[in-house]
Order: structure tokens, then C-alpha cells, then sequence
């Protein structure tokens, strides 16, 4: 049975408040208005909630039963009460429960006609006339930690506590907090910052974003003029162009590409294979038992710290006028005598140790290689 609820239904739950407004980022307006809908829904195991929304925040709590309650606070300021009542009266839903899936939609200008819902799919058009300084729309939603989430939103915040299942946000032009996301998460974010407690398994796809992950067991990361902090990882796959930084303090395994980016690791646990296209990269502790480091690098400065006792396998391809490096007993030959290009091969080390590889082909770019004692790096 599919049930549709929309605001002008009786069987949502109506409070419309007028009111003068305090001094507020709406420039002259002076006036506010609002109404608040609340609606529970009864959702029984592996069920489905999606949220699409504007101009306003998006609070998922969690449920300590099987339900869904949902309250939505519209408000609408303007030079007057009827101006402020005529943005209000703009802003309509669409509540859709189908036996397990549950939507809730915000719908903006419903009654502007086919064309210009049209026109505000393509462009955007209802941002021309409305905005977060005259209009707010506030969802907070408590969910049963079971259910899988759907977000989307834009011009808000989003805000999650610990969830159980599957997740996916889609968001622009907002902040997000989330807690432990303890299972399959998808996060899209733009023009934004994001503080993410855990991601148990996702990919996120970042532009022009500023965002901080405490821990992360697997994820693929696809970001553009952004900046990353990763306090610890286990397993992460970039692919990043033209971002500020990207930082990870701990991190066992890390693949992918780069380019005009900038890479930091603190302590590179077991393997590294990555694509540097003028991209500088530094690793202030590699410990001995690591198994594998392959960078290819192009107009990339590439610096490493190996602990003393280290025993590997090493392959370089190099330009001939870089900075000495600190290996004894290495093979020299060159790859193409023409333009100075060196390649070094041999096993250095310590043959009790456990024996990783190291292979780096560099071109136009500085290499800097150290083997010293090292201690721990901590994570936050």
C-alpha cells in the first residue's frame, strides 16, 4: 500500500507561528514566520529512509524502536508577515511510505508549472528566488540504527549518530558531522567540510572540500581542491588533482593516483603504490618490515624515512645529477645516457629482517631518501 502525505493532508500535523524576528542575516526583513510538521512512520527491519532536501539542516538521531519520527520546522522571513507567509506558502512535501521505503522530499514552487520545474531541475532557478537568509526548512528525523539512509541536500548541514547500515549522503554547499558509520557508506560532498568519526567501508567523492576522518577501514577517496586529515587507515585508494593537502598520520596500505596535489604520511605501515603527476609526497616513518613501495613519479619530489635495520630490494630510475643517496653496494647503469638518466639496483640491508621492495622511476623531480633510527608515530 503506498500512502502520500503532503502538507495540506490532515493527517499531518499543522503549527503555523507568526511572529516578529530579532535581528537576523536577512538584511531589512523584520518578520518571520514558521510552521512545524511531525509525523511518525512504523518501519520494521532492513527498511529504507531517503531524505531530499534545501536551504536547512538535516539531523538523523537514532531510534531505540522500530519507528521513524519525523519534524520538519519551516521558516520564512520577510519585510512583512504576508511577504514572509508568501515564501512559506512556496514550500511544500512529499511523505511517500511504501511498505518498507519511506521518502521524505522537500518540493519548492510546486504550482509554477511544468516549465519552470523543468527550468529548476537544469538550473537551479529556485535559487534566484530563494535562499537561506529568507527561508529555512529544519528536518530531524529519528531512525532506527538499522535502517539504511539516502540524504540529500543542499545549502544545509547533515548531521548522523552512529548508524548500522548502508549509507549514502549527497551534499553541496554544507557542513557534515557524522559518527561511526559502521557500514557501507557513500559520501558525496561539495563546497563543504566534513568531521567523520569512523568509516568502516566507503568511497567519498570530495570537491572543493575541507574534511577530517578518525579512522577508516577501507575507502576510496576521488577528490579535487581539497584537503584531507586522516588520523589512521587501513586500506585507501586516491585519485586527487589539484588538492591542497592530503595527510594520513597512520596508514597500512595506500594506492592511486595524484596530480597537482601535495601527499603527507606520517607512518606507511605495509605498502605503497601510487601515480605522482607534480605532486610532492613525504613519509616521515617507513618501519623494516614493509613490504612494498612503488611510486612513479613525474615533476614530483618524493621524500622518505626507512628505519636503520631495513633489508630491501631496490630498483630506482633517477636523473643522474640528484642528490646522492645513502645506499652502499648498488648496481649503476644507464637508461638513456643522452638525457643523464640513471637506474640503481641492488639489496641493502640487514639479511635478518624481513626483505621489502622499493621501486621508483622518477623523472624531473628530487629524490631524498634517509635511513635512521625512528619511533612511533601517533595517531590523533
Amino acid at each position: 500500500m503506498k500512502l502520500l502525505y503532503k502538507v495540506f493532508m490532515p493527517v499531518v500535523l499543522w503549527a503555523t507561528i507568526c511572529f516578529p524576528a530579532l535581528a537576523d542575516s536577512s538584511g531589512d526583513d523584520d518578520t518571520k514566520v514558521s510552521k512545524t510538521i511531525s509525523q511518525g512512520y512504523l518501519m520494521g527491519e532492513n527498511s529504507y529512509l531517503e531524505i531530499t532536501n534545501k536551504y536547512g539542516q538535516i539531523l538523523i538521531n537514532n531510534s531505540a524502536n522500530d519507528s521513524v519520527n519525523v519534524k520538519v520546522e519551516v521558516i520564512a522571513y520577510g519585510k512583512d508577515g504576508a511577504a514572509a507567509t508568501k515564501i512559506l506558502e512556496r514550500v511544500d512535501f512529499d511523505f511517500v511510505q511504501t511498505n518498507q521505503y519511506l521518502t521524505l522530499e522537500t518540493v519548492l514552487d510546486r504550482k509554477s508549472g511544468a516549465f519552470k520545474e523543468l527550468w529548476n531541475n537544469i538550473g537551479d532557478y529556485s535559487k534566484t528566488l530563494l535562499s537561506k537568509n529568507k527561508l529555512e526548512i529544519n528536518y530531524v528525523v529519528s531512525v532506527p540504527v538499522g535502517t539504511a539512509l539516502t540524504l540529500n541536500n543542499k545549502f544545509g548541514d547533515v548531521f548522523i549518530a552512529d548508524r548500522n547500515q548502508k549509507v549514502d549522503i549527497d551534499m553541496s554547499h554544507g557542513d557534515l558531522r557524522a559518527n561511526d558509520l559502521n557500514a557501507s557508506s557513500s559520501i558525496t560532498l561539495s563546497y563543504g567540510k566534513a568531521q567523520i568519526k569512523e568509516i568502516k567501508d566507503g568511497n567519498l567523492v570530495l570537491k572543493s572540500s575541507q574534511v577530517t576522518i578518525k579512522s577508516i577501514g577501507a575507502a576510496g577517496i576521488e577528490s579535487v581542491s581539497s584537503e584531507i586529515m586522516i588520523s589512521k587507515a587501513n586500506e585507501v585508494t586516491l585519485n586527487s588533482r589539484s588538492d591542497k593537502l592530503i595527510e594520513i598520520t597512520k596508514v597500512e596500505r595506500l594506492e592511486g593516483k595524484m596530480a597537482l596535489s601535495n601527499l603527507k604520511l606520517g607512518e606507511l605501515l605495509k605498502s605503497l603504490d601510487i601515480n605522482l603527476r607534480y605532486t610532492d609526497i613525504s613519509i616521515r616513518q617507513i618501519p623494516f618490515n614493509f613490504s612494498l613501495i612503488r611510486i612513479e613519479g613525474k615533476y614530483s619530489d618524493i621524500d622518505l624515512d626507512f628505519d636503520a635495520n631495513t633489508h630491501m630490494d631496490v630498483d630506482i630510475i633517477l636523473d643522474e645529477d640528484q642528490t646522492p643517496l645513502p645506499f652502499e653496494g648498488l648496481t649503476k647503469e644507464y637508461v638513456d645516457d643522452k638525457k643523464g638518466v640513471l637506474r640503481l639496483r641492488g639489496i641493502i640491508g640487514d639479511k635478518n629482517n624481513y626483505k621489502g621492495n622499493l621501486n621508483i622511476d622518477s623523472e624531473k623531480g628530487e629524490i631524498n631518501i634517509r635511513l635512521q633510527p625512528q619511533q612511533s608515530v601517533k595517531s590523533n
